[in-house]
């Protein structure tokens, strides 16, 4: 009979040769590993991968004292290190006290009222990118999101007049986060100072990276003697409290990677999953259109609209929910840790896996259904405050959520305006890509119909 004392055994995933077939199985899909797993395991087990001991955790309550609760006890894990090499010492990858002091210079500049200055340049850049869907029968979303998405994030860090190679910009993020997933993803794969042709590439997409950005930061400290509204302006004139400092030029090289690097694929990931959702099930993009003609009475998107846009925001946090771009974290303990009674071993591997905590029907109801609904205000109180975060949660909780959830809905809106969109029938059926975030597998394939908007 168990004590109180006595800690739970944490289930431990079974093979016939667990080193080898958990290592081999994990490494074809991470994510099917998971998904067969938590079947057979539930919301917490462990397996050994290359003599590593992996606890995968997907319970609210285990979450929240890992996340938010009890985060002391458990820090990133040695993976960010690998995403030290694109974003540097940034919000996404710094820890402790350097950590909060950036967190403390950086916030405002997300604050909602620093955000709502970027609406008009948010809708520019959405309305500009429409433009190219006309005269096409079908569009794939995942690239027109990821080329809107950056647009919307370099315009917003560095203004309208901004100077920038999109296309070499674009293609260089494409190649260092194929390097870096398969540096986090594959334990067989070989370190960056090996000159692989992967390694090589890497190098020339980060030179590619770096050298953009130090440059624009560069132009615009030798010409502007007061600050601007976009967000480069607003990090360059945050100062700590305590100094009176600003950010040293690392700093702020970090901060502008971290956000380009993150701020534009997971949103653009995001909303190509919305656009999925919405083309297959066409009784929700109904429900949206006439909420947005409702609360636009057919003129020009304004800032206030958004918060009306009830029923668009449900849509974005179920397709977020379905699939989620930031599907699981990692994160480790440097001695053995308790969580909820069973003991964490020293230096174990956490991950937090979203996915299948999000589809599990002891949360949700149907949960491999798209149903809106389920985020409707009142019952999204009625939530454990752990069982959906799509921005992680408490005190690391992403700065920028806001400022993603502005862009969907104004893409969303400006879509649904003026387009009719199903899934092209020619398309094969589209398949998840668990990278570092949750793409969908060669595209998304829409065909579009323009408006009639006599």
């Amino acid at each position: 009979m168990q004590t109180t004392n006595e800690a739970k055994i944490i289930p431990k995933a079974k093979a016939k040769d667990p080193l080898i077939k958990n290592t081999r199985v994990m490494l074809s899909n991470t994510l099917d590993f998971f998904t067969s797993m938590r079947k057979q395991y539930g919301d917490i087990y462990n397996a050994n991968v290359i003599g590593s001991n992996l606890v995968i955790v997907s319970r609210p309550s285990m979450i929240q004292k890992i996340l938010v609760s009890e985060i002391s006890k458990f820090p990133k894990s040695k993976n960010y290190e690998t995403f030290k090499l694109s974003v540097g010492n940034g919000l996404v990858t710094n820890e402790g006290e350097s950590w909060k002091r950036q967190r403390k210079i950086a916030q405002p500049a997300f604050y909602k009222e620093s955000i709502a200055n970027l609406f008009d340049i948010l809708c520019k850049v959405s309305q500009d990118h429409l433009q190219n869907w006309k005269g096409q029968q079908k569009i794939n979303a995942v690239e027109n999101m990821l080329a809107t998405t950056l647009d919307m994030v370099v315009q917003s860090l560095f203004g309208e007049s901004i100077d920038m190679d999109y296309d070499r910009l674009s293609k260089a993020f494409i190649t260092e986060n194929q390097f870096l997933s398969d540096q986090v993803m594959n334990p067989f794969s070989l370190p960056i100072w090996i000159p692989t042709a992967s390694a090589r590439r890497y190098k020339k997409a980060r030179s590619t990276t770096s050298e953009l950005v130090e440059t624009i930061i560069n132009k615009r400290k030798e010409k502007d003697a007061t600050p601007k509204n976009d967000l480069l302006g607003m990090l360059m004139s945050s100062r700590y409290s305590d100094t009176g400092e600003g950010m040293s030029n690392q700093q702020l090289k970090d901060e502008v990677v971290s956000i380009l690097f993150a701020g534009h694929e997971a949103t653009a990931n995001s909303m190509s999953w919305a656009l999925y959702l919405l083309a297959k099930y066409p009784e929700h993009l109904k429900k949206v259109k006439e909420e947005v003609q409702r609360v636009t009475q057919g003129q020009p998107l304004k800032l206030e609209h958004l918060s009306q846009m009830v029923y668009t925001q449900q849509v974005i946090d179920e397709s977020m929910r379905l699939y989620p771009s930031a599907w699981a974290l990692s994160r480790t303990v440097h001695q053995d840790t308790d969580l909820e009674g069973y003991t964490i071993k020293k230096n174990s591997l956490i991950f937090l896996d979203f996915y299948n905590m999000y589809r599990d029907e002891a949360i949700w109801e149907h949960p491999n259904d798209f149903i809106p609904e389920r985020f409707q205000p009142e019952l999204k109180k009625q939530m454990h405050k752990c069982s959906f975060v799509p921005f992680g949660a408490g005190q690391r909780m992403c700065i920028g959520y806001q400022f993603a959830f502005m862009e969907m809905k104004i893409l969303l809106a400006d879509i649904v305006s003026n387009y009719d969109f199903v899934l092209d029938p020619d398309a094969p059926e589209v398949e998840v890509e668990p990278l570092t975030t949750l793409k969908p597998k060669d595209g998304v394939w829409i065909s579009v119909t323009p408006l009639d908007k006599a």
